[in-house]
């Protein structure tokens, strides 16, 4: 995708100091990213595929080899959140700064609403989940091909609920069904390092006090194992995703990173503005769904 008339609007330096303002805010709002294995395809010498395969690894009948069917072509993921500027503040730019600002708040509901489609996006809906606390997709973001995906949270198989003994702490329930998850998915062939990606409440829970006596947390106790653990905020509040990171399987690929793109001038309310939008194109592919576990609070 092409940027209309940049070099006629501001000077290369100037793009570039809004460019790289949007890619440090992607990378710093991101979770997803930082916890799955990502593909750059836009660095490909090839170019960039107009579809991916979501197909999951497969096992042949009666062999042990594995591989992954062709077909199951998926077009890549479209965000893209817009704002416009004024002639003055356009003029303006390389003092006052107005389009990096708007470009920079922007890119963070374009990382938001990345992680909402690869963590919690449910093609029907989460009443019947989660009818007290369904995730909160970023306002301003338009979104295109997402609608048939399932997140990671609800694009597992299993489910497991974090609870236990009344007289042990909230804390001490989520560490011992995260230790028993962590079991499970070893035996089942799917071992160490672990992420775990949580909801506000779990993850308060999981830096709380295990004893009212003890300085110890959960978190503590799973850092040999857990590689990542982190919160997540377009996860409902009480449930979180336990994924085995051995053998990638899930990968996220980056078609084009998140980029201005200035679309050219308009008149809204009989007043002349310039409109830009912030875009990404990405996909994500979960290979192996026996790899996930689904926590949540009963």
């Amino acid at each position: 995708m092409l940027n209309y008339r940049r070099d006629d609007l501001w000077d290369a330096a100037t793009w570039a100091d809004i460019d790289q303002a949007v890619l440090d805010e992607v990378q710093k709002v991101r979770v997803a990213r930082k916890v799955f294995h990502t593909e750059d395809l836009s660095a490909s010498g090839a170019g960039v595929p107009s579809w991916l395969s979501r197909a999951q690894v497969k096992k042949l009948a009666g062999e042990n080899a594995l591989y992954i069917p062709e077909g199951d072509a998926h077009p890549f993921v479209e965000i893209s959140v817009w704002f416009q500027l004024t002639p003055a503040q356009a003029e303006a730019e390389s003092t006052l700064h107005t389009a990096r600002t708007l470009a920079r708040m922007a890119a963070k509901s374009v990382a938001m609403a990345e992680d909402y489609i690869t963590l919690a996006n449910d093609p029907v809906n989460w009443a019947a989940a989660a009818p007290n606390v369904p995730p909160r997709f970023p306002p301003r973001a338009m979104v295109a091909n997402k609608d048939e995906l399932k997140g990671v949270v609800v694009g597992g198989q299993k489910e497991a609920e974090v609870k236990g003994d009344r007289a042990l702490t909230e804390a001490q329930k989520l560490l011992n069904t995260v230790t028993a998850q962590m079991a499970a998915l070893t035996s089942a062939g799917w071992p160490d390092p672990f992420a775990l990606i949580l909801g506000q409440e779990l993850y308060k829970q999981a830096h709380s006090r295990l004893d009212p006596n003890s300085a110890e947390t959960a978190e503590h106790h799973l850092r040999g194992r857990v590689a990542h653990l982190v919160a997540s905020g377009v996860l409902p509040s009480t449930f979180g995703i336990l994924v085995s990171l051995a053998g990638d399987s899930i990968t996220i690929y980056g078609a084009q990173e998140a980029t201005t793109l200035f679309i050219g001038e308009t008149l809204t309310n009989g007043l002349p503005f310039y409109r830009f939008r912030v875009s990404e194109r990405f996909q994500f592919v979960i290979s192996d769904p026996e790899a996930i576990i689904r926590l949540k609070v009963p």
